[in-house]
């Protein structure tokens, strides 16, 4: 995985730069998992579980999510996660 800042500012949508991005780290890296707590429609990551199995909507449970996550990542997976802060 690879992430690079360049410095330019990028103009499109948080939620769009988001749900491409993700795609992409999930295409890149076997070891790269999302994990969303029910929010995927909102965020921009909807289309992700067709692509992928690793895209993992967790539901209403934030903290439930962050223990699988801290699981995934003991194992030596790259969880991503996301929700409302």
């Amino acid at each position: 995985m690879k992430i690079v800042y360049t410095g330019r500012a990028d103009q499109r949508l948080f939620k769009e730069a988001l749900g491409q991005t993700i795609g992409r780290l999930l295409e890149e890296d076997p070891d790269v998992l999302y994990l969303d707590a029910d929010l995927m429609s909102c965020i921009g990551t909807a289309k992700l579980p067709g692509k992928t199995p690793r895209a993992i909507d967790c539901g209403i449970a934030e903290c439930n999510m962050i223990g699988i996550a801290a699981g995934l990542a003991t194992c030596g997976k790259i969880p991503f996660v996301v929700t409302y802060a």
